[in-house]
């Protein structure tokens, strides 16, 4: 069939008709790859704005979001209980199926505005579905939920799906699914992880339950060995293990009860949006929180973990890990309190969903330092163990990923963004590097998802690649310098370990909070920071000679200090501030 103008929704080559349509419509960057981009050179392709990449903008949908949530919250809250027959706090289901409605939001809400503009627009062509890809709806739990979220055939669904609200069915041609479409990834479970590594994890587990104190539970704290077992001495308390994703050996997806949840469920919203989101929450959410969640708890209950504990304290379980999130909601709901300790370079966004749901969920959030956005935040310091530097004679140069569709939603660039700003900077500041610099440069993506090494290898032949065969601890602590193009957890690691240091990027596209940005001010005035690719690799090429010159001046270390002191904090009584935060 021959076509006028075709949109295409994801990458899957088979649905873009190549030799048949005159003119391909790209439903934005996240449908161009390094690997298609010979296929899409017509001038006459067009791709389509995204409207979440005006700023303004952004800050309206993420504050729009953060409303929708709340009212499906509210939604999930009444209907699962009824549905359960139970009487739960809406805070308990927020622990535990917080984090996948805040995904699904931004997964769905991010097309339907994109659609929803080009409906604006009477545009007026085809599109082609895959036919049967109902199953990649079902999800076990969360995180079987965000690795299929992340495929191209998942999201290819979900897009058909919106396209059909704005749309007639005529719109569609249809295709049969291609045996290589990747629907979802190898689900691991307790048995496919390392014999000895599960063989120990289990043994501290037998060690927890017989010694521990069970006025405590700590889970993945990411607290260093030496944290940790000072605090098994301090307070008789040690870590439990446990996989985070267990696949329910007899629950399984109930199409007919997921059709009769959708239809029976009552809204009472006359939002478009809001209609379709609750029409697919009971058709995408995991089995774990409905067919699965009676055997869910007695799963738990078979890990025979603290029964009243009076703090529950973690680093990232509350995200992925449904049956931490199932214990804690469980706990808290019974008085327990949750403590959450900061694992990464929080503190610095304008706005973030991941982090108002910390804020929301927690009693109380130890921090690196830093002290904003809620009374919760606690003045902590830094858990990580600190580096001696002892630098070879190499520039690490640490890039930023971004997955092509949206997951969280903060002040950082959208996917356009990144396509056409982000990714041209790494470009232009390698190309400004004097070439025996770049000869010394050590380039580590953080993935191989946007194939930064084909792209950048495509211009400079004269620079190497390294993934993460090595802890990234060890590749900075043997850097001469290392450079970072986003805000986030990295630069923090390498300040806090007070080694050479270069940072750019684009500030429209970072939105800091206030006291991030009068930091960000002092480590501009003394070159730590340059707003623009160019800047920071002139400044490389300047001082690539003598490094430490430069890095040992008063005025730098004392904009690093500064730093450190909001973002990495140094203390001389870790144990004493550990043991006040858990027992707060």
């Amino acid at each position: 069939m021959k076509y006028g103008e075709l949109l295409v929704t994801t990458p899957i080559e088979e649905t873009w008709a190549l030799g048949d349509s005159e003119k391909l419509i790209f439903l934005g960057e996240n449908c161009k790859t390094f690997s298609n981009k010979k296929l899409r050179i017509d001038v006459h392709n067009k791709t389509l704005k995204d409207p979440w990449s005006d700023r303004e903008s952004r800050k309206h949908y993420f504050e729009n979001t953060e409303k929708i949530y709340e009212r499906a919250l509210e939604y999930i809250h009444i209907n699962l209980n009824k549905y359960h027959g139970i009487n739960k706090s809406k805070l308990y289901w927020q622990i535990l199926v917080g984090p996948w409605l805040k995904i699904f939001i931004n997964s769905a809400y991010h097309p339907w505005e994109v659609i929803k503009d080009l409906k604006k627009s009477n545009w007026n062509g085809k599109t082609i579905a895959i036919n049967n890809l109902e199953e990649i709806q079902k999800s076990y739990d969360i995180y079987d939920f965000y690795k299929k979220r992340l495929t191209h055939a998942w999201n290819h669904h979900l897009c058909c799906q919106i396209i059909e609200e704005f749309y007639e069915s005529e719109i569609f041609d249809h295709i049969e699914k291609p045996k290589e479409l990747l629907i979802e990834e190898n689900f691991e479970d307790e048995s496919s992880t390392d014999f000895i590594l599960n063989k120990v994890k289990r043994f501290i587990n037998f060690l927890s339950h017989k010694l521990n104190n069970p006025s405590y539970f700590f889970h993945k704290t990411y607290l260093t060995k030496y944290h940790q077992i000072a605090l098994a001495i301090k307070l008789g308390v040690m870590p439990f293990f446990s996989k985070a994703s267990i696949k329910l050996k007899k629950s399984s997806y109930d199409e007919s009860l997921r059709d009769s949840l959708s239809s029976s469920s009552k809204n009472n919203t006359s939002d478009p949006f809001e209609n379709f989101l609750y029409s697919k929450i009971f058709k995408y959410i995991p089995i774990n929180y409905l067919e699965g969640y009676i055997e869910s708890k007695n799963y738990l209950l078979s890990r025979k973990w603290p029964e009243k504990p009076d703090s529950i304290v973690t680093a990232n379980s509350h995200w992925i890990d449904d049956l931490f999130k199932l214990y804690a909601a469980e706990k808290v709901e019974n008085g327990s309190k949750l403590k959450l300790i900061i694992h990464g370079g929080h503190g610095k966004a304008a706005y973030s969903d991941f982090e108002n749901h910390e804020i929301t969920i927690s009693n109380k959030i130890f921090s690196w330092g830093w002290e904003e956005y809620s009374a919760k935040i606690i003045k902590g310091f830094y858990i990580k163990n600190k580096l001696k530097n002892s630098p070879k004679d190499y520039a690490l140069q640490v890039l930023f990923s971004e997955w092509p569709y949206q997951i969280l939603f903060k002040s950082a660039p959208s996917y356009e963004q990144f396509a056409k700003n982000h990714i041209p900077q790494q470009l232009e500041f390698i190309s400004n590097l004097s070439p025996h610099i770049r000869n010394k440069l050590l380039i580590k993506p953080a993935d191989r998802n946007n194939s930064f090494e084909e792209i950048i290898s495509e211009r400079f032949n004269d620079v190497n690649f390294i993934y993460q065969q090595k802890p990234f601890n060890k590749l900075i602590k043997h850097s001469k310098i290392v450079i970072h193009s986003y805000n986030e957890t990295p630069i923090v690691e390498t300040l806090a370990n007070n080694i050479p240091t270069i940072s750019f990027w684009n500030q429209d596209h970072w939105e800091q909070c206030p006291s991030s940005i009068k930091i960000y001010n002092l480590l501009k005035e003394v070159k730590i920071f340059h707003t623009s690719p160019r800047s920071a690799a002139l400044h490389l090429n300047n001082i690539w000679d003598n490094v430490d010159e430069w890095w040992d001046d008063v005025k730098v270390q004392e904009a690093v200090k500064k730093h450190n002191d909001w973002f990495a904090r140094e203390t001389d009584e870790p144990i004493n501030e550990l043991i006040k935060f858990i027992k707060s």
